[in-house]
């Protein structure tokens, strides 16, 4: 992908984004799939991974830091562009598919001059979470009115990465189709076809899970609305507190402390 120049603000630490091993500039992570979790999980922008999903697919961007990196003297803008210089780790020369575990090297390049380079870790998923769309919850069971899609977003997680990388394309069947049909790829589509309970079956990779589907024949009801507070908090109540009750208190009572009392004082005299 070809690119140049830097705004103002890509010297800003805080930006998403990784500095190269040479230090000339910031390679930052693009998402090409709705099913990449760095997209979703990082705010406000992507941050960069810890490591790649084998079968991951994403994109990367540059910015220069340093213009003196270049090594250029023609009046022309210089054409700055990322490649794997292994293919046999990642396929693609726009955006990138890991294909291979292991670690290897993107660079970037202005003609014959590397400017800088990045080294990527790839694991293979040990895992994978279905997610609904609105709101964004894992799911294994689900309801949808006939004629309707739900989508979801399928997202591979390692138990050794934090921020795993990359969206990978799924396949999904189920158990009746004429109660629900399935499409995978990017995104998990579900369409209800008729009432009943179906099972989906999803493939990432060598992993799989279940999905329970539902299908009614008319709206879903909301989940009843448990804000509203059915009564004051019995802590709170009209009830008077038995410690501060208009009973006075027997150590404080009207009646005279039986070692002052109104009478004389008595002696031996």
């Amino acid at each position: 992908m070809s690119l140049g120049g830097c705004a103002s603000t890509c010297g800003d630490t805080s930006d998403p984004g990784a500095i190269g091993e040479l230090g000339n500039g910031r390679f930052l992570y693009q998402c090409t799939s709705d099913s990449d979790p760095v997209c979703e999980f990082s705010d406000p922008g992507p941050e960069f991974p810890e490591c790649i999903a084998l079968g991951g697919q994403f994109d990367l961007e540059y910015e220069l830091l340093d213009p003196d990196a270049l090594d250029s003297d023609l009046a022309l803008d210089p054409v700055i562009y990322v490649e794997s210089i292994s293919q046999d780790f990642f396929r693609g020369t726009d955006d990138f598919e890991a294909v291979r575990t292991g670690e290897a090297a993107f660079v970037i390049r202005e003609s014959e001059h590397v400017l800088d380079l990045i080294h990527l870790t790839i694991l293979e998923p040990d895992d994978f979470d279905i997610f609904t769309r609105d709101p964004a919850e894992p799911t294994q069971a689900v309801t949808i009115s006939v004629g309707d899609t739900q989508s979801f977003r399928v997202f591979p997680r390692h138990s050794a990465c934090d921020q795993l990388g990359g969206g990978i394309p799924i396949t999904a069947n189920s158990s009746d189709t004429a109660i629900a049909s399935t499409s995978g790829g990017d995104v998990l589509r579900i369409v209800a076809q008729g009432e009943g309970t179906a099972t989906v079956r999803v493939q990432l990779g060598a992993l799989e899970k279940m999905i329970t589907v539902t299908v009614v024949d008319g709206p879903i009801e909301p989940p009843p609305d448990t804000t509203t507070d059915a009564g004051s908090d019995s802590g709170t109540s009209g009830e008077t507190d038995p410690g501060t009750t208009g009973e006075t208190d027997p150590g404080t009572t009207g009646e005279t402390d039986p070692g002052t009392t109104g009478g004389s004082t008595t002696g031996g005299n």
